[in-house]
C-alpha cells in the first residue's frame, strides 16, 4: 500500500470541482430557505396602532395574527378578514368566528360573548342594512392587506373613504360620535 503524504495536494481540477459543488449545494439550500422566509416579514398597521402580522406556524405553514401594538399583546390568531376605521376593527378568524375590538386598552370581544352586539353597534362599522362602512367599504381579506399596497389606508384619498362621504353629506353615525 502506498503511504499518503500530508504535503501532497490534490490536483487543481479536483479542488475547483469540490469548491464548485460546495457553492452549488449551499445555494440549493440557502436560496429556497430565503424565499420561504421572506414571506414572513409582512405586516399591516391599522390607524389605531394595531398590527396584522404574518407569523410562521409549523402546523399551518403561516397564519396572520392581530397584535395590539407593534410589539404588543396578541389579540387574535388566524385573522381571515377585517373591516376597520380609525377607532375600531371588526373581523372574522379562521377558527374562532367573529370579533370586534374598539382599540386602546379595550378588551377584544368575540362573537359568542354576551355584549358582542352592543360593542358591534358602538364600533359603528356594521350599521343596519350594510355590511361594513370602514375605510374601504367592505371586509378585506387579511392576506390581501398584507400583499397589496393599494389598500394602504394612509395613501387613500379622503373622497375614496366611505366615512368621508358621510361627513360631507352632514350625516352622523348611529354611535353618536363624528365620523373619523
Amino acid at each position: 500500500m502506498k503511504p499518503t503524504d500530508p504535503t501532497e495536494t490534490k490536483p487543481k481540477w479536483m479542488r475547483r470541482t469540490q469548491i464548485t459543488i460546495g457553492y452549488v449545494a449551499a445555494f440549493c439550500v440557502i436560496y429556497p430557505t430565503l424565499i420561504v422566509l421572506s414571506r414572513f416579514d409582512d405586516y399591516y398597521m391599522f390607524p389605531n396602532g394595531a398590527v396584522l402580522d404574518r407569523v410562521f406556524d409549523w402546523e399551518n405553514w403561516s397564519r396572520i395574527d392581530l397584535l395590539r401594538t407593534w410589539d404588543g399583546e396578541l389579540l387574535v390568531r388566524d385573522v381571515y378578514d377585517v373591516c376597520f376605521d380609525r377607532r375600531a376593527i371588526k373581523g372574522t378568524t379562521v377558527r374562532s368566528g367573529s370579533f370586534v375590538w374598539l382599540g386602546g386598552d379595550a378588551p377584544l370581544i368575540r362573537g359568542g360573548d354576551a355584549n358582542y352586539d352592543d360593542v358591534e353597534r358602538a364600533s359603528g362599522l356594521d350599521p343596519p342594512g350594510e355590511s361594513c362602512v370602514g375605510y374601504f367599504g367592505s371586509h378585506l381579506g387579511a392576506e390581501l392587506l398584507l400583499f397589496s399596497s393599494e389598500f394602504d389606508w394612509q395613501r387613500a384619498k379622503p373622497n375614496q373613504k366611505p366615512r368621508a362621504n358621510l361627513r360631507t353629506q352632514g350625516q352622523s353615525t348611529s354611535t353618536g360620535r363624528p365620523p373619523p
